[in-house]
């Protein structure tokens, strides 16, 4: 299982949130946690299985396995949806997005925001909206990305989400750079 072993007593809710929180960091500790979650007895908790295995997948993409990760997201998208959890199933089909479009699929990756987008509001539409951007822009429809990040944007500062803010804000730098707007990129 990697560098990490169980705490007695840790729920896999416990684990899938501190696994999920880890990728970016540390990827492969959140596998393992991810991984140990999964093992646990979840006791019915719908949400610390999606968590898990969205872990997971996000965590085997962060090590270079896209198609694997693919998996996983996949795994997570299918849990939530049997299990009738909208919010959930929309977190899942964001990430999975994201492989998608790793993979080479931005056809694919833009069905899953897209179906994300239709069940989520507030910063959850927000922050899928960011994710279609960033799909957006990398296939070129820089117009349609730069209004998706408006909309995002707008939202973050609305509600106080200075993460997202400078996420968004950063990956609109990306695409003004891409577009030789160097005074915007900057700025962002």
């Amino acid at each position: 299982m990697g560098q990490f072993s169980r705490t007695p007593g840790s729920s896999a809710h416990d684990l899938a949130r501190e696994a999920i929180a880890l990728v970016m960091a540390n990827p492969r500790r959140a596998r393992a946690m991810a991984q140990a979650a999964i093992a646990v007895p979840a006791g019915g908790d719908v949400t610390a299985t999606v968590t898990a295995h969205r872990a997971l997948g996000l965590a085997t993409r962060e090590l270079h396995d896209a198609a694997g990760g693919a998996v996983h997201l996949r795994r997570a998208v299918s849990i939530a949806d049997r299990s009738g959890v909208a919010p959930l199933a929309a977190e899942a089909r964001m990430s999975l997005a994201l492989v998608l479009d790793d993979l080479g699929r931005p056809r694919a990756a833009l069905r899953a925001i897209d179906l994300a987008r239709q069940t989520s509001t507030g910063l959850a539409f927000a922050r899928a909206t960011m994710q279609r951007a960033v799909i957006l822009r990398r296939m070129g429809r820089c117009p349609e990305a730069l209004a998706d990040y408006r909309v995002a944007l707008n939202t973050f500062r609305r509600y106080g989400d200075r993460l997202w803010q400078a996420r968004a804000l950063t990956n609109r730098g990306v695409l003004y750079a891409y577009t030789g707007e160097i005074a915007l990129a900057e700025a962002d």
